[in-house]
C-alpha cells in the first residue's frame, strides 16, 4: 500500500434492500489518469471490485480531461454488505491507496 499514490474520494454510501452502494472517484495522482481498479473489503475479505468509468465533469475541471471518467459506483450485495465496515481501495500502476470519505485529494 502507498498512501497518496491514488487520489480519490467517497462521495456517497447508501444502504438499502440488502445492498450497499458506494459512489466516488479515483485517479492516479502522478500519472494524471483514471485509477485501474476500485476494491471493497469487509474486514480482510474482498467483497466487490469495479473499474472507474463514470463520467465526472467536475474532475475534468479540477484535474484535467484525462480523468473525466474517474467516477465509480461500487455495489456490495447480500450478507457481504453487513459483515464488517467497508474499506475502499483504489489501484493504479501496481500501487494501492485507501480512499475515504472527505479525502478529496
Amino acid at each position: 500500500m502507498a498512501e497518496g499514490a491514488v487520489r480519490g474520494n467517497i462521495d456517497e454510501v447508501a444502504s438499502a434492500g440488502g445492498q450497499t452502494t458506494v459512489v466516488g472517484w479515483a485517479t492516479d495522482a502522478a500519472a494524471k489518469q483514471v485509477a485501474e481498479w476500485v476494491l471493497a473489503f469487509a474486514g480482510k475479505r474482498l467483497v466487490a471490485v469495479t473499474r472507474p468509468n463514470q463520467l465526472r465533469s467536475d474532475l475534468g475541471e479540477a484535474f484535467g480531461q484525462s480523468v473525466i471518467t474517474a467516477g465509480f459506483r461500487l455495489v456490495v450485495t447480500g450478507t457481504q454488505a453487513s459483515r464488517a465496515p467497508l474499506r475502499i481501495f483504489a489501484i493504479s500502476d501496481g500501487m494501492a491507496s485507501e480512499i475515504e470519505s472527505g479525502a478529496a485529494g
